[in-house]
């Protein structure tokens, strides 16, 4: 039988809380009954008997989990533990301000049931890396860069949000510039606005799918590290994934999305894409065909989008200038495919709308399609 200290598994089960024995970093976990209970009659220490009586001081404890919830007295001693870098609150809805003030060593904190966070609940020196708040409405943009600060966070749930706000006017959520952030949670059909994750250059998870907004322009612009991404809708705005150079997926239910509208310049500068253009498809020999549903097709679109193998439209009928500039020379397009007949705005030439050098791109138009559209 081991030692007794040893019995991590057992003490959790049989105690109301348990202290681990590793001196300068220990862990302090309540399962049940007070928060209070800890304490040593003049509350400055944390009292504990594996089989001799002990008080540690607070300043050792670098992880407290609490199960369950705290009165408004005993968050009050949570700013005792000066050196916790971790914090897990199962069971409190509501953190009062000061809460963890003095904790300026704080890294994680984990609130699963918070909804109403006070202002300067935390202090002002902290610099949070994770945020676990998956209640949390992030709704009081005075309150949320206390929380969420763009030098420290790198990963955050955020799955009670139901919509972000645009970049500017600041009002609700942004994450624009977060550049340390790479791994999000969020709520499927979370509404993303104007440049919401724009300049996110470290992102390279978001757990959930997305949906965006009318005003979602550049809402992920320069994520340069994003590989994958799941939405809801079919509309990609101007701007959605413009400089995503590393971007691979972009999923509607498992599957690639075909967009029915898309802005200008959406994927501009997809330069590394691989697999975004499309799947083998066995009913086209196999071929990777990037799929586009939109009927209008704006400015630069797919402008360097250098990987672009093969693209089908489907219902275009109307496009602008530069579509793939910088795609056609020296790139892997092969094919351009329009199933409907279509024209080029005004005032622009076939060679500025599909690049100066297609002669190794095939064209296939619809037997009603005016030669005249290439000039």
């Amino acid at each position: 039988r081991p030692p007794r200290s040893t019995l991590f598994p057992y003490t959790t089960l049989f105690r109301s809380y348990l202290v681990t024995n590793t001196v300068g970093a220990r862990t302090l976990i309540v399962n049940k009954g007070a928060f209070s209970q800890i304490f040593n009659a003049s509350k400055n220490k944390v009292k504990w008997n594996d089989g001799t009586e002990q008080e540690y001081d607070l300043n050792q404890f670098t992880n407290i989990i609490s199960k369950v919830e705290l009165t408004t007295e005993e968050l009050a001693t949570l700013k005792g533990f000066t050196a916790a870098t971790s914090i897990k609150l199962t069971e409190n809805a509501t953190i009062p301000a000061n809460t963890f003030k003095n904790l300026t060593a704080l890294e994680t904190i984990n609130l699963p049931k918070a909804t109403t966070i006070a202002k300067d609940a935390f202090d002002a020196s902290t610099n949070l890396v994770n945020v676990i708040m998956p209640a949390y409405k992030f709704a009081d943009e005075t309150i949320n860069p206390q929380i969420l600060k763009k030098a420290s966070l790198v990963t955050l749930n955020m799955s009670g949000v139901d919509q972000m706000s645009a970049a500017f006017p600041a009002k609700g959520l942004s994450l624009s510039d977060y550049n340390q952030l790479t791994t999000v949670t969020v709520k499927d059909g979370l509404l993303v606005g104007a440049s919401s994750f724009n300049g996110c250059s470290a992102l390279t998870t978001i757990n959930g799918a997305i949906e965006f907004r009318e005003d979602g322009a550049a809402a992920f612009k320069d994520c340069v590290a994003l590989r994958e991404i799941n939405i809801k809708n079919t509309v990609i705005p101007a701007d959605a994934f413009s400089g995503c150079s590393t971007l691979e997926k972009v999923l509607k239910d498992g599957q690639q999305v075909l967009p029915t509208s898309v802005g200008s310049q959406a994927f501009m500068n997809c330069a590394g894409c691989t697999t975004l253009y499309g799947v083998a498809d066995a009913a086209e020999d196999g071929k990777k065909i990037m799929y586009v549903g939109a009927t209008t097709v704006p400015l630069g679109v797919f402008e360097n989008c250098t990987a672009l193998e093969y693209v089908h439209f489907m219902e275009a009928t109307s496009f602008d200038n530069d579509i793939f500039k910088g795609c056609t020379g020296g790139s892997q397009l092969k094919e351009i495919k329009f199933k409907k007949a279509f024209t080029i705005a005004s005032g622009v030439s076939s060679n500025t709308t599909f690049g100066s050098n297609t002669q190794v791109v095939k064209l296939f138009i619809n037997p009603a399609q005016s030669v005249k559209t290439f000039k």
